[in-house]
């Protein structure tokens, strides 16, 4: 085609244009220019076409590359060069948008639509007073235009302002405001002005409730206005509106579009976290949890890896061999580390994980506007948790802190402060110091356009410490506040001025350093009730097949249920739970008991009593982890203690001996019951105390000791008994014989005694008492060992 059938082809696409009719009477043939004109008009448009298809699918350079050709074809095209404009600011190259548009306007200056794209450049360029002249130009040329309304609001209601000039900042509010109605008046299904009036109200007015209702929404005409589904849980989360944000969440996605529903699906289940949270219903806090973070892998793996990073809680040690390891070694890492500080061994959740994942996303939802995850806040937040008092404020340049900050009538706290407070000489970003308002001005200029820094104090009490936060450079960033330390004038040596080194120690960054390096994380769990104390006995015997019974013995002091007098009852029931982990932290199996009625004291002197209780489980044989919890149903006191276990494999077929039960007495009986073994009564005594003169009793059995040719078994039984102090002498006497005494010697420290039984049956029991008048008081450690005197 030559260059003069493509001008013809320019007008027939860029002005309205009808031809001529043909004359009546006169049918000329058209020539080859004129068959021409329209074919090149229609490959125009076909290409404009296909570079809109690229654009509407953010195929932004491939749109870009097909405009510059059709330029090239039709140089000076205003739709062409509008086109290209947009595809360039979505690529963050505002000066070449900037002046494609420009370009249009050249050829058509009366076109909205190319105003209003000029108008958004400017406004990605901070240019927002050029962007609101342009927009009322477009308004004169296209009232009813949704997006001049709607570009008008996104140049006002900077949400800084409000600390500074609040007067201003509600006037520009109320601009904003009504802009983005008359948006949405005009376009009911506008793909953002809904989010944009959302923010604002979040942000400006500090109104998050009323906020979700816009975002709710714009999700609900935007399918894929990811944004406004995120801060509508974000909200959410901040109004404590659990409930209604879930509702919500839970509308958008029965009529939306599938490709939002992993999203939606992760945020509902967020949500559910946080409202179990709230009710201590941590089980069903963690189970929602683990589902957020299963579909937050599917549409963000990148955001994932922060609720597996053990290095933002861990020591620097722990971090640096979590760094090294690989993924396996990692998850073997992860699971141990938390496994290891789980409050709660009982329970099949580990509440200081579910605390993590709360802290993780608290610090992502309200320390990250300036930075991503999250900024120093967040650092010292996931750490730590939520201080016991935190203030925020508006500190100016070289403002001494102590003014800016309020007595909380929290003795603890206003102590803390007290003896922490400091004088922090903030600086603008470029670094330089600040000595006076005037100097500030002067230097600031562009980079710090503000003499105040909004900041905020900390105060963590189990430590000690106040930490301060400010955003020294306006960005929304809080870090510790850079500090300026005077120099000696007549000295080179650092150390030589005691002030110079209290200064540079004990600067909010190196107390918090220092912290973190002593205290890696922290968090106190909340128990639902006072402590309470107690002890508990495991002994595990031959059970059926090749599970062992284990017997579980407890006992506390009565005068932790409190007594009659404080009018809530003579008895009292316990609640309790035993779980076993195996030695790799993984659950194997709980059991839930009930123990009671039991009889409070009559009044608080009558405290010397104890309760004693005991139950039964089978478990399989193997190395464990096992944890006893307890709670008063009047008090609501919790106790829960640990202790390994070793359950023998009783199917073995060797001669095997149980665990040695130490016990408060045993007598014979004809009852059974939890506390009945082959017809004896075996009163427990976990608490392996016993007051001077007061027998020890022991019980044990032994199980496949062979029989000789007559069927009767034989087997030696040596006790040791050692003190772990010096004694002049460790004399034992036995109140019941373990058999025919064989020998019998002791020591200052030990006493060696043996016995030898024979009987009928392959399995057997012995028990015995150990008379301790003429026993010292202290620690007694007890080695029982049997031999099968016809196997060896």
């Amino acid at each position: 085609m030559s260059n003069l059938s493509i001008l013809p082809a320019l007008a027939v696409l860029l002005m309205d244009f009808a031809w001529p009719p043909p004359a009546a009477a006169q049918e000329a043939e058209p020539t080859a220019a004129q068959e021409a004109e329209p074919a090149a008009a229609q490959e125009a448009e076909s290409l404009l076409d296909q570079a809109r298809a690229l654009y509407d699918q953010s195929e932004y350079q491939g749109a870009e590359s097909a405009l510059i050709n059709l330029l090239e074809r039709q140089p000076g095209s205003p739709a062409v060069q509008l086109w290209l404009s947009r595809a360039l600011d979505r690529q963050g190259r505002y000066d070449e948008a900037e002046r494609a548009a420009k370009e249009a306007l050249k050829t058509d200056s009366a076109s909205p639509a190319t105003l209003i794209q000029l108008a958004r450049v400017y406004i990605l360029k901070d240019k927002k007073k050029d962007a609101r002249e342009v927009l009322d130009e477009a308004e004169k040329l296209s009232p009813d235009t949704a997006d001049i309304y709607y570009y008008r609001g996104r140049t006002y209601g900077k949400i800084r302002m409000a600390l500074f000039r609040p007067r201003a900042a509600e006037r520009e509010y109320k601009i904003q405001d009504a802009s983005y109605r008359r948006a949405i008046a005009l376009d009911p299904r506008h793909p953002d002005a809904f989010f944009q009036l959302g923010y604002a109200i979040e942000e400006i007015k500090d109104d998050p409730e009323s906020a979700m209702d816009w975002y709710f929404k714009q999700a609900s005409v935007n399918p894929a206005h990811a944004d406004a589904i995120n801060r509508l849980a974000s909200c959410s989360i901040e109004s404590g509106e659990y409930q209604k944000g879930y509702a919500q969440l839970q509308q958008i996605a029965a009529v939306q579009d599938s490709a939002v529903i992993p999203l939606i699906d992760g945020l509902a289940a967020q949500l559910e976290a946080y409202h179990y949270h709230s009710l201590d219903q941590h089980e069903r806090a963690y189970r929602a949890m683990r589902r957020y973070v299963a579909d937050l892998s599917e549409i963000d793996p990148d955001r994932v890896a922060l609720y597996k990073d053990l290095s933002i809680v861990a020591s620097s040690k722990e971090a640096d061999v979590f760094l090294e390891a690989t993924e396996e070694e990692r998850m073997a890492l992860w699971r141990t580390y938390w496994a290891a500080r789980d409050p709660d061994p009982t329970t099949r959740i580990n509440e200081r994980l579910v605390e993590h994942y709360r802290r993780l996303i608290f610090s992502r939802l309200h320390f990250s506007t300036g930075k991503d995850p999250w900024d120093r806040r967040g650092e010292i937040y996931i750490r730590y948790g939520h201080p016991d008092d935190r203030q925020q404020f508006i500190l100016k340049s070289g403002e001494d802190v102590v003014n800016a900050i309020f007595p909380t009538g929290l003795r603890a706290v206003d102590m803390i402060r007290e003896t922490s407070r400091q004088r922090f000489d903030m600086q603008v970003s470029t670094g330089a110091p600040i000595q006076g308002f005037g100097e500030f001005s002067a230097r600031a200029g562009r980079v710090t356009k503000s003499v105040a820094f909004p900041t905020e104090s900390w105060v963590y009490v189990p430590f000690g410490l106040e930490v301060f936060f400010t955003d020294q450079r306006n960005s929304k960033v809080f870090d510790y506040p850079l500090e300026v330390i005077d120099l000696p004038g007549q000295s080179t040596n650092f150390g030589t001025t005691d002030r110079l080194a209290y200064s540079f120690l004990n600067t909010p960054r190196k107390q918090a350093e220092e912290l973190i390096r002593k205290v890696p994380e922290s968090h106190r769990h909340d128990y639902g009730g006072d402590p309470l104390t107690f002890v508990y006995q495991l002994a595990s015997f031959k059970g059926a097949g090749d599970r062992a019974d284990v017997e579980v013995a407890y006992s506390l002091p009565a005068a932790q249920l409190g007594n009659v007098e404080d009018g809530r009852g003579e008895r009292t029931w316990l609640s309790g739970r035993i779980a076993l982990q195996d030695m790799d932290f993984n659950y194997v199996q709980a059991m839930p008991f009930r123990m009671g009625p039991l009889r409070r004291p009559e009044s608080a002197q009558d405290n010397l009593q104890l309760s004693t209780g005991a139950f039964r489980f089978s478990a399989q044989p193997g190395a464990y982890r096992s944890a006893v919890s307890l709670r008063d149903s009047l008090s609501q006191k919790y106790g829960i203690f640990t202790a390994p276990l070793q359950i023998s494999d009783y199917s073995a077929d060797r001669i095997l001996l149980s665990d040695v039960k130490l016990a408060a007495s045993i007598v014979p009986t004809d009852a059974a019951g939890l506390l009945v073994r082959n017809g004896l009564f075996i009163t427990p005594h976990p608490a392996r105390l016993y007051s001077s003169a007061t027998p020890v009793f022991i019980y044990y059995e032994i199980y496949n000791l062979e029989r000789d040719a007559e069927g009767r078994t034989g087997f030696r039984t040596e006790l040791e008994i050692a003190a772990r102090e010096p004694r002049r002498n460790v004399v034992l006497r036995f109140l019941t014989a373990l058999g025919r005494m064989v020998s019998q010697r002791s020591d200052d420290q030990t006493a060696y005694v043996t016995f030898e039984d024979s009987g009928t049956t392959p399995d057997d029991y012995k028990y015995t008492s150990i008379e301790t008048a003429d026993l010292d008081p202290g620690t007694y450690t007890m080695t029982l060992t049997v031999t099968d005197l016809h196997s060896g």
